[in-house]
C-alpha cells in the first residue's frame, strides 16, 4: 500500500481501506495468515511490541535478516528507517506470524499500518533468510516510500547505515 498522497485524511482513509481488504478478505478465505518481518520498534523489548499488543495478536518464529533492506539510523531519532534497497549488509529483524481471520489482529495490523503511513512507510513483501541456516521465506515489511527513501540518502539528514 504504497502513499503518494501524504495528508492525514488520505492516510486515515487508506489505514480504513486496509481494514476493511482485511476482513472482506478473512471472510472470503477462512483463515488468512501474513508473516510481517520487523526491525525496529515492533521487535521483542521495543516500545512499540507492547503497546500494539504483539505478546497477544502475533507469534514469534524466528529472528531473521533481509538484504533487501538498508537500515539507516539519523542521529537524535529513535527508531531506525529502512529502504527497500539490496544491499551487502543484511537488515537483522525478527518474523511474526499473524492471523489476519482475528479481528483483534486484524485491527492490531491495520493501527500499525496507520503509524507507519503516517511516517512516510508503506507495506512490501521481501525475503528474508533465518541466520544460521537455509531457510528462506517471504514475509511483508514496512519500508519507507520512495520519497522518503530519497531524504533519507541527503546528507543534510546525517544518516549512517546500520549493519
Amino acid at each position: 500500500f504504497p502513499s503518494h498522497d501524504n495528508t492525514l485524511e488520505s492516510r486515515n482513509t487508506k489505514a480504513k481501506s486496509f481494514r476493511s481488504y482485511l476482513f472482506s478478505s478473512t471472510l472470503t478465505l477462512g483463515t488468512y495468515i501474513m508473516l510481517l518481518f520487523v526491525y525496529g520498534s515492533l521487535k521483542r523489548d521495543e516500545y512499540n511490541h507492547g503497546r500494539f499488543g504483539f505478546n497477544n495478536h502475533a507469534h514469534y518464529l524466528s529472528a531473521a535478516e533481509s538484504s533487501e533492506i538498508q537500515l539507516y539510523q539519523i542521529p537524535d531519532v529513535t527508531y531506525p528507517h529502512a529502504v527497500l534497497e539490496h544491499n551487502q549488509r543484511a537488515a537483522k529483524g525478527e518474523v511474526y506470524q499473524l492471523n489476519l481471520s482475528s479481528e483483534a489482529t486484524a485491527e492490531m495490523l491495520s493501527n500499525i499500518l496507520l503509524m507507519e503511513l503516517n511516517v512516510g512507510y508503506c507495506l512490501v513483501e521481501i525475503r528474508y533468510t533465518i541466520p544460521q541456516s537455509l531457510l528462506q521465506g517471504t514475509a511483508f515489511a514496512f519500508v519507507a516510500t520512495q520519497q522518503l527513501a530519497q531524504l533519507l540518502r541527503d546528507p543534510i539528514y546525517q544518516a549512517t547505515f546500520l549493519s
